[in-house]
């Protein structure tokens, strides 16, 4: 999705030519550095990209490899908003006594598109009175 300076959503765009096609297993170390205009311009990922299909779906898989760890975001919506932990600083320590630097961390938030009632290309998450509001997102972690 292309999007402007303070990361708001702008127009539909392909994730291919944005440089940052993520259907196939992608190291996101790799993905937060990669020379590409919108990582530069928001010092890693924090952007909304729309998963394939509608209803309850996978969303996004992650792993690690290295432990076997894994796990599948179901969601109804529409957006999956990224971020990988680009401000992340910290004088707590976290794992190992370590501290947190920028892209330690990742956040997967399903949601509608951010800005939606503002943009004309999406579907508006205005909920008018009377109506209902429904959705279903969960998590599933697996160890191998």
């Amino acid at each position: 999705m292309a999007v402007d300076a303070a990361g708001i959503p702008e127009a539909r765009s392909s994730v291919v030519d944005a440089g940052l096609h993520l259907r196939r297993p992608t190291d996101l170390a790799d993905v937060r550095r990669r020379d590409v205009p919108l990582v530069r311009l928001l010092g890693g990922v924090d952007l909304p990209f729309l998963p394939d299909g509608s209803g309850r779906r996978v969303v996004a898989e992650l792993s690690l490899p290295s432990t076997g760890r894994s796990l599948e975001l179901w969601s109804d919506q529409p957006c999956l908003q990224v971020y990988t932990g680009n401000a992340l600083t910290s004088t707590a320590p976290g794992h190992d006594g370590r501290l947190y630097r920028p892209g330690d961390g990742i956040a997967l938030e399903p949601q509608w598109v951010p800005d939606a009632p503002n943009q004309s290309w999406t579907p508006t998450p205005i909920l008018r009175p009377g109506s209902r509001y429904h959705s279903h997102t969960s998590w599933s972690f697996t160890q191998a």
